[in-house]
């Protein structure tokens, strides 16, 4: 179970503090499908990020079954909005690296493996 408890956050800029959410709260049972929907601009990517660790909160908390989410966790994963998130890579050789570097593996066996595939 997915749940969001008074999930709040803030940005600061050049004109002060950018409130993008507030007070978000709501769970998540297993085989329930959830969407979120809304304009340009109004918070959906950020709470993406905090779901998955990518962001932390200002104030509140997530927690999937139990255990509160810090950080990215191996069982779950996010699709990126823009499809360059790493621009500088190629798919060929490093996009099959990335995820072996993501979890601390050595990408020789994954750069072989893309090669022959290429």
């Amino acid at each position: 179970m997915l749940q969001v408890h008074e999930v709040c956050k803030t940005f600061a800029g050049g004109r002060g503090a950018l409130e993008v959410l507030r007070d978000i709260r709501f769970s998540v049972s297993a085989g329930e499908f959830v969407s979120i929907i809304g304009p340009s601009g109004c918070g959906k990517t950020t709470l993406l990020r905090i779901l998955h660790g990518l962001e932390p909160t200002t104030s509140g908390m997530v927690s999937v079954l139990g255990q509160r989410v810090q950080a990215p966790s191996p069982s779950s994963a996010i699709v990126f909005q823009q499809f360059n998130l790493f621009p500088w890579l190629t798919i060929a050789l490093d996009g099959e690296g990335a995820g072996p570097r993501a979890r601390a593996r050595p990408r020789g066996a994954a750069a072989g493996r893309a090669l022959r595939r290429a």
